[in-house]
C-alpha cells in the first residue's frame, strides 16, 4: 500500500515537518558544533586556526546523510512502514544537507577569503539544485 492511498493530502504535507526538524538540527551542527570544534582544535594547535579543522565536523553529516538516503530508498523499495523512509529518512537527509552545506560554505570562506562571494553563490546554487531534486523526484 502506498502512502498516498492511506494518508489525506494534509497528512502527506505534514511529513515535511520531519525535514524541518532535521534542518534545524543540521543548522545547529553546522553552526554551533562546527565553531566549537574549530575553537577546540585551534587551542590544541597552540592558537593557530587552520581551515581543515572544520572538516572533522563533516564526518557525522556524511554518515547520517548516507543512512537517510538508504532509509528513504530501501525503505520505500521494501515497503516498510512509512515512518522509516518518510520520517527518519527525511530527518537524516535534511540534517546531512543542512549541516554539510553550512560546513562547506564556512570551509570555503576560511580557505579562500578573496573568492568568498563566488564560492557562496556556487555552493548555494548546488544545494538548491540538489534540494529541488529531492523535493520533486524522490518524494
Amino acid at each position: 500500500m502506498c502512502i498516498r492511498d492511506s494518508f489525506s493530502i494534509s497528512n502527506v504535507g505534514n511529513i515535511n515537518f520531519a525535514a524541518f526538524i532535521g534542518g534545524i538540527l543540521g543548522m545547529m551542527w553546522g553552526g554551533f558544533v562546527s565553531d566549537w570544534c574549530i575553537l577546540y582544535f585551534s587551542r590544541r594547535n597552540k592558537g593557530i586556526l587552520e581551515p581543515k579543522f572544520r572538516l572533522w565536523t563533516m564526518v557525522i553529516p556524511a554518515i547520517v546523510n548516507t543512512a537517510g538516503l538508504l532509509m528513504q530508498g530501501l525503505g520505500a523499495l521494501s515497503g516498510v512502514m512509512w515512518i522509516m523512509p518518510a520520517g527518519f529518512g527525511m530527518v537524516f537527509i535534511a540534517f546531512g544537507i543542512g549541516s554539510g552545506a553550512a560546513i562547506a560554505i564556512t570551509y570555503a570562506i576560511d580557505c579562500y577569503p578573496k573568492m568568498a562571494s563566488e564560492a557562496l553563490v556556487f555552493m548555494l546554487f548546488l544545494r538548491s539544485f540538489i534540494g529541488s531534486g529531492f523535493t520533486f523526484a524522490i518524494q
